[in-house]
């Protein structure tokens, strides 16, 4: 009935920052993908008025 739970692993402090940097790296260029994504419509429209 109390049996042992798993703890979860120890993660030092250059760890968590390190994960920190990483997880605001994607979240960056996650955005950054998005919204070219979402730019492309204009930039094509955009450039069939300049020729």
């Amino acid at each position: 009935m109390f049996g042992m739970q798993p703890q979860p692993p120890k993660v030092s402090e250059e760890e968590k920052a390190m994960n920190r940097q990483k997880t605001v790296s994607n979240f960056t260029n996650f955005v950054t993908l998005v919204a070219a994504i979402r730019l492309v419509p204009f930039v094509i429209e955009y450039a069939q008025k300049l020729l």
